[in-house]
């Protein structure tokens, strides 16, 4: 296990999908939030939170409502930075469910090798990057910070490019990206036995 929190980013809107993503069904019994949180769990030491849109009214202590209307996934990772007990916050968005657990170790042995940084996160060839899949140190909470004070809804590569980060090779299936049912249904052909 990992000495770090977790969080799962599960507050978006998903218009594109239509449907809130966390509840699609990955089988009979798990959901991508289910499936994310049991992914986060298993290398991660500490708690594992899950981000929730404003306004929702939690179910218990481990679920964190956005602060404000429509933050983006900014407001999500702020949040769990600010309650988290490590200074490293394990970051997975529910619309990636080929993440394996074993990513999270490469990002912090990484992160290990080079402790000033503040975000370590996956590149897949192609150039694909994915800084919700990522490991996030506490000191990052100031810029975060800032960002969100803008009001624009801000992007996460954008802010990404303001903080110290170090990127890890991937194989490009591993960021496998659910947005749209188009998506869903060729991630569900590919895994169904």
């Amino acid at each position: 296990m990992l000495p770090v929190d977790g969080l799962v980013l599960a507050g978006g809107q998903s218009r594109r999908m239509g449907t809130p993503k966390a509840a699609l069904r990955l089988d009979d019994e798990h959901t991508l939030l289910e499936h994310a949180r049991a992914t986060l769990r298993q290398v991660c030491a500490g708690q594992v939170w899950i981000s929730r849109p404003f306004g929702y009214q939690p179910q218990d202590a481990l679920e964190l409502p956005d602060l404000t209307p429509f933050p983006g996934p900014i407001g999500g990772v702020y949040n769990g930075l600010a309650h988290c007990r490590y200074d490293l916050l394990a970051v997975l968005a529910v619309d990636l469910p080929r993440v394996p657990p074993t990513l999270f170790t490469r990002l912090y042995r990484e992160w290990h090798a080079e402790p000033t940084l503040d975000v370590v996160y996956p590149v897949a060839r192609g150039g694909n990057t994915q800084p919700l899949a990522a490991l996030w140190h506490h000191r990052a909470l100031p810029k975060l910070e800032d960002a969100l004070a803008l009001n624009t809804g801000p992007r996460v590569r954008d802010v990404v490019m303001t903080l110290s980060s170090r990127v890890v090779p991937i194989d490009p299936e591993e960021l496998a990206n659910i947005n749209t049912p188009e998506e869903w249904a060729a991630f569900r052909r590919a895994v169904q036995p």
